[in-house]
């Protein structure tokens, strides 16, 4: 279950695509070998597919 909290929750209604983000600290050691996980999600919640590049974003 996902739910919205703050401003967000009285604009946001069950069948909206969100984005979830975690964050986490990590060691300089660690962040050597480290990749991102992005899971894409299709229509009815199912997996897309996955990947570890992060995609450029054009303003």
């Amino acid at each position: 279950m996902i739910s919205v909290n703050g401003a967000a929750a009285h604009k946001a209604k069950e069948g909206d695509r969100v984005i979830i983000c975690a964050y986490a600290h990590y060691s300089e050691a660690d962040l050597l070998n480290f990749k991102p996980r992005l899971l894409y999600m299709a229509a009815g919640n199912e997996l897309s597919h996955t990947s570890t590049a992060i995609p450029q974003q054009v303003a």
